[in-house]
């Protein structure tokens, strides 16, 4: 059974530092500068403070190099000891260092550094944006040198464990503090990571709850509701899309207090398909095992409410998780099935493997339940997804057109970037049935809108997004800052989001 991931410090055995004294910068194996494209006549303030003769051999060393500053480009000078710094790194942050770019160079220095085996990196921050520079290329540090090896019987551990940055007396409080909540986000982010990397063999509905029974704390009360339970609330269309599995459903609720105010701000709620064959619409095999990732939203969710736990905001929040698998046997539910749900719309089964909005539609009823200001679910919900806005962009609907601006001008800010998506009047009526009230799958084309307009039916009057993660949850390959497998996004997406209501508040 998984247990609840540790800190940071605690896993990484990371010392995160912001020091007044420059000396501190020089005590380390690696001494950092950040490089833009084509600013070699700017590496001499930067070089400032080295030793004259080491000073002017990186200078010539720069010259030689074409590619100096690009994107993603990481040199490395030996100093030979004539600095207590036994690696000078120069990493490339491209023509403009916004957050990307910034978050890119720290993934770049952190796993260089490992390779490198180096312990220790300071790095030298230019006079303008200190705090915004530091924070993100922290940011970068952690996202880039994660791993999951919980399976591995032979794994090296990572080298890198102390960072530092050099600031004036009068900054290095505030940075710290900002440095120590992008810490607690990305701790956040490690957990959903840790979820979806577990094998579904391990990661069941009943393990996802009790994972998110190890997260509640005084503020963060969490039920679980087993199968009859599931049933006796009406849940209807839930628990159909279990029935073929062996592992029996569980409903998640996580309820974080922030204020005494019984008003609740946002339920977020995720979908938690520890596994997902398809069912009796089986899917192909090839890429199955991935499939293990379509509890991504759950992970979302429950990583969240850990993170607004921990960083004690003034927002009442619920998550709701409706966690289960979707498999084939002789009980699974089947296409021409009629579902009735909680909120009393029946829904004709086209496809088994549209089975994620099926389960959503009781949750997001069950939200209702709280009376929220805002409902946001999060799912890879739909193939479509990809094709639709492709492997870098998170799909969004809703009618929440307020929140829909702030969560888009957010989702650039943290590197999780939203597009918005119709909800299509025309398409409605692609979702009609003959014998009920709809459809679950309106088939491939604008699948991805017609599931939004399909889960709008049941969050009823409630201002509402849809955030589609399908393209963006897994990826097949060390990128940016992301490495290979479960990216935990929707994290930082979220948790910023909440953040930014308890400073409107």
């Amino acid at each position: 059974m998984p247990l609840a991931r540790k800190t940071i410090k605690e896993e990484m055995a990371m010392n995160i530092k912001v020091t007044p004294q420059i000396d501190e910068l020089y005590e380390c194996d690696g001494l950092v500068f950040l490089c833009q494209e084509g600013e070699k006549n700017n590496l001499s303030r930067s070089l400032c403070n080295l030793p004259p003769q080491l000073k002017t051999a990186v200078e010539d060393f720069a010259a030689k190099r074409s590619d100096w500053g690009k994107k993603g480009k990481c040199y490395e000078f030996h100093t030979h000891k004539s600095l207590l710094a036994e690696y000078l790194l120069f990493v490339g942050v491209g023509k403009a260092a916004d957050g990307n770019a910034l978050r890119h160079a720290g993934a770049v220095a952190g796993r260089h550094a490992n390779t490198l085996n180096l312990q220790s990196l300071a790095v030298f921050l230019a006079d303008e944006g200190k705090e915004k520079v530091a924070v993100t290329f922290v940011e970068g540090i952690l996202s880039g040198v994660y791993s999951f090896a919980r399976y591995q019987s032979e794994h090296k551990a990572k080298s890198l464990n102390t960072v530092k940055f050099f600031s004036t007396a009068e900054e290095a409080p505030k940075i710290s503090k900002s440095i120590l909540e992008i810490v607690t986000t990305i701790e956040g982010v490690y957990l959903a990571r840790d979820l979806v990397s577990t094998p579904s063999n391990d990661m069941t509905p009943q393990h996802l709850a009790e994972q998110a029974l190890l997260l509640a704390d005084a503020n963060l009360k969490v039920r679980i509701l087993g199968p009859q339970e599931i049933l006796s609330q009406g849940m209807n269309a839930l628990y159909s899309v279990a029935k073929g599995s062996l592992n029996e459903p569980r409903l998640i609720i996580m309820e974080y207090q922030g204020t005494e105010d019984q008003k609740t701000s946002v339920a977020l709620v995720g979908k938690g398909l520890t596994f997902d064959s398809g069912g009796i619409s089986l899917k192909p095999s090839e890429n199955m095992g991935e499939m293990k990732s379509d509890m991504a939203g759950a992970a979302a969710v429950m990583a969240t409410i850990a993170n607004i736990a921990k960083l004690k905001l003034k927002q009442n929040v619920v998550g709701i998780i409706p966690a289960l698998e979707n498999m084939p046997d002789g009980n699974s539910y089947k296409p021409g099935d009629v579902l009735q749900s909680l909120a009393k719309i029946s829904i004709e089964i086209t496809n088994t493997d549209a089975e994620g909005r099926v389960a959503l539609a009781d949750a997001l009823a069950y939200a209702r339940s709280y009376n929220p200001r805002l409902i946001i679910d999060i799912a890879t919900l739909t193939g479509a997804c990809s094709i639709a806005v492709g492997r870098e962009l998170i799909a969004m609907m809703g009618n929440a057109e307020g929140h829909k601006k702030k969560l888009e001008k957010i989702s650039h800010e943290v590197g999780e970037p939203v597009w918005e998506l119709p909800l299509w009047e025309g398409y409605r009526e692609l979702l009609k049935s003959d014998i009920a009230d709809l459809i679950n799958s309106a088939g491939r084309e604008a699948g991805t809108i017609t599931a939004g307009l399909f889960l709008e039916r049941f969050v009823g009057d409630f201002p509402w997004i849809h955030l589609d993660i399908a393209s963006t949850a897994w990826t097949s390959k060390n990128k940016d800052f992301l490495p290979k497998g479960a990216t935990g996004v929707g994290v930082k997406l979220l948790t910023s989001f909440i953040k930014k209501m308890e400073e409107a508040s």
